[in-house]
Formats: C-alpha cells, sequence, structure tokens
C-alpha cells in the first residue's frame, strides 16, 4: 500500500509538473536582446540584435551579422508556434529556422539555427527597460569572452567599471592559443536608446552589444577584422 502511494504520489507530481508550464505564444511578448554563435557552413558567424515580440506568434530581428569575418545588419520578420511545454519553432517565410526553448518564465530564451549546414545557437534575454543612455552600463561588471581571435582560440575572464559617462575601465585574464597573458584596457561606451551599443579603443570600434534584464546583464560580440568572439557581462553587486 505504502508503494502504491509513492508511485500515484510520484505520477501526479509529474503531470502536475508539466502542466503547469502551460506557455504560449503571449510568453513571448516585448523586446528581447540577444546574440547567435557558431558555424555558417564552414565560416564562423557571431550576431547580437534585439527581437520584438507580439505576443501572438509574430517576431521583428534587428542584428548586427559577423559572419566570414564580414559585417552586416539584418532585419528579419519571422512568425513562432509556442508549445504548451514552453518549447517552440520559428519559420521564416514558412520555411523553419529555429528550435528554441522558454526558461525563467519567458524571460530568457535558448535557441538553436536548424538550417542545414549551419551549427549556431543563441541566447536570448528581456530587456525590460526603454530610453537607455550611458548612465545604463555604470557600475562594475563581471564578464567573459570566448570565440576565436587571430591567433587561434581565445578564452577570457574580466572585470569591467564603467562611470555614467560610458568610460571604463577593464581588466582581463587571456587564454589566448592556450598561453596566458594580461590585459587592461580604457575605453568609451555609446549606448542607443533601444539599449544597443557600441565600445570604441582609441576611436575604433571593437565592441557591438545590447542590455538586457534591466541593465544587470550585457551580450555583445568583437568586431574587429580576424575576431569571431562573444563577450557576456553580468553586474557584480557587490558593496
Amino acid at each position: 500500500m505504502k508503494t502504491l502511494f509513492l508511485l500515484l504520489m510520484l505520477l501526479f507530481g509529474f503531470c502536475g509538473l508539466v502542466m503547469a508550464e502551460n506557455c504560449s505564444k503571449a510568453t513571448l511578448n516585448g523586446a528581447y536582446g540577444f546574440y547567435r554563435v557558431g558555424y555558417k557552413g564552414n565560416g564562423r558567424l557571431t550576431a547580437v540584435g534585439i527581437t520584438n515580440y507580439d505576443g501572438n506568434g509574430n517576431a521583428e530581428s534587428n542584428e548586427e551579422v559577423k559572419s566570414d569575418d564580414k559585417l552586416s545588419l539584418q532585419k528579419i520578420h519571422s512568425k513562432l508556434d509556442v508549445h504548451a511545454d514552453c518549447t517552440f519553432n520559428g519559420f521564416l517565410d514558412g520555411k523553419q529556422t529555429t528550435h528554441g526553448v522558454i526558461a525563467n518564465n519567458g524571460n530568457r530564451i535558448f535557441f538553436l539555427d536548424t538550417t542545414a549546414g549551419n551549427t549556431i545557437y543563441g541566447v536570448a534575454e528581456r530587456i525590460n527597460q526603454t530610453n537607455c543612455s550611458d548612465a545604463s552600463l555604470n557600475g562594475a561588471k563581471a564578464f567573459y569572452r570566448v570565440g576565436e581571435g587571430l591567433s587561434g582560440p581565445l578564452a577570457a575572464v574580466g572585470i569591467q567599471i564603467r562611470d555614467d559617462k560610458g568610460n571604463s575601465e577593464s581588466k582581463q585574464r587571456i587564454s589566448r592559443n592556450g598561453k596566458l597573458e594580461f590585459q587592461q584596457l580604457t575605453t568609451k561606451a555609446q549606448v542607443h536608446s533601444d539599449c544597443t551599443y557600441d565600445v570604441f579603443l582609441d576611436g575604433v570600434r571593437i565592441t557591438r552589444g545590447v542590455i538586457v534584464d534591466t541593465g544587470n546583464r550585457t551580450f555583445a560580440m568583437n568586431v574587429p577584422a580576424g575576431n569571431s568572439i562573444i563577450v557576456v557581462g553580468e553586474n557584480i553587486n557587490s558593496n
């Protein structure tokens, strides 16, 4: 009898968890910042942008893409089928191009490019603010960078401190093609009202990014020639 009771609890508890997900097209509503990274055919691809969802399965994306070391701007209109288990499929001109899953009560998305020949994944997160400015990046952020640079594979972790005018000091430990080095940079950010931003080093643009989660997190990519690197930052929030 005790064994039967436990089995029933497990069965109905599991069913309850599955039913509780209950996502729909309305779950995806509003502006999300995102990055994409991977391979388009045999060439490396990185991208950063914003997707606006209308809650009825329609999406409009604006992104800057770096593919085969060439930068371009893309605007894409797509449609979504969202399932109750919080997975979804995205379609462009009637053809499926994306499969993904919705997490954190609709605040975050993990997605995969399903186009033949591509090996690309992405992460998106609600922006949750409007009218961003240089002050939106104010404070200390921990960050990591990962991808491929001029000399091969690269990974890095570091800290960046910005003031409310876009000025920043960053320090990072880098593993570049298996060799460790330390780097310290002074840069200047220009934040746009849609919460995208550009970062400049000595007047030259080096980064394109987007601010998400009410300023707590950033998604970015490095844009100089020969680099295919994604950068993710998050507020330290330590007093």
